[in-house]
């Protein structure tokens, strides 16, 4: 069965409140990430959930993020939620 993206964005969302982290979601215009991520130590992470494998930030989401002074903050673009979670592991 082939996840929503919704779904695997859901699953990411619930695992990481139980690290004790907290997620935000940017409302608004689709032009932006996904989530920013805060994890428990404090760490901030930007998160973009794609369908595809090998999808990239478009060149308005990487603008967002110099915007955003998050130039410095990890990125992940995944369509997988365990990759989404070593990422949160990795910059805890």
């Amino acid at each position: 069965m082939i996840e929503l993206e919704k779904d695997i964005e859901q699953t990411f969302v619930d695992w990481v409140i139980r690290q004790r982290g907290i997620t935000y979601k940017w409302e608004g215009s689709r032009k932006k990430l996904d989530r920013i991520v805060v994890t428990s130590t404090g760490n901030i992470l930007l998160i973009e959930f794609k369908k595809k494998t090998g999808s990239k930030l478009s060149p308005h989401q990487k603008r967002i993020v110099t915007e955003m002074g998050y130039r410095n903050a990890p990125v992940l673009v995944t369509n997988n939620v365990e990759e989404a979670k070593r990422f949160y592991k990795e910059h805890c």
